[in-house]
């Protein structure tokens, strides 16, 4: 009997098939969407009245200015990359970024230093959003240290 039979084949795919459902593959992203992410990295790419237009309206500018673009990553991706490049700022200018912060608690600090969002068109949403957290949780500050939001 040869062991390639057609039996053979059908209960292998049949077993592969359940245990790739059971168990699936560490990663759904196989590829990259050839549609997504071809929007340039250049400086002041965005601004922070766009930010505050995404934030305001999640999901709705899926298509819009910039394609696939998230409030909330953009807010965790500028806290997690200023985490990381800490180590290279003098401690003295350090910004003390609490671990549980949320991209809620960062929204009502911009809110509370610009009050009805009354920032200047031309302002990079980085830039902002540094900026108040440096006034609310700078390390040079006693308060900044041991701060956490609750």
């Amino acid at each position: 009997m040869n062991r390639y039979s057609r039996k053979n084949i059908v209960t292998t795919s049949i077993l592969l098939l359940l245990l790739l459902t059971i168990f699936p593959p560490i990663s759904s992203a196989e590829h990259v969407n050839p549609k997504c992410c071809t929007y340039p990295a250049k400086s002041g790419g965005i601004k922070i009245q766009f930010l505050l237009e995404a934030c305001a309206v999640p999901g709705e500018t899926a298509r819009g200015l910039i394609p696939y673009f998230d409030c909330q990553s953009f807010f965790l991706g500028t806290i997690e990359a200023y985490r990381r490049l800490k180590v290279y700022i003098p401690k003295e200018n350090q910004t003390c970024i609490p671990e549980n912060i949320t991209t809620k608690d960062v929204l009502e600090l911009i809110w509370r230093a610009y009050p009805n969002w009354d920032i200047p068109a031309h302002r990079d949403a980085t830039e902002v959003i540094l900026e108040v957290l440096e006034k609310e949780y700078s390390c040079s500050k006693p308060s900044g240290r041991q701060k956490t939001i609750k």
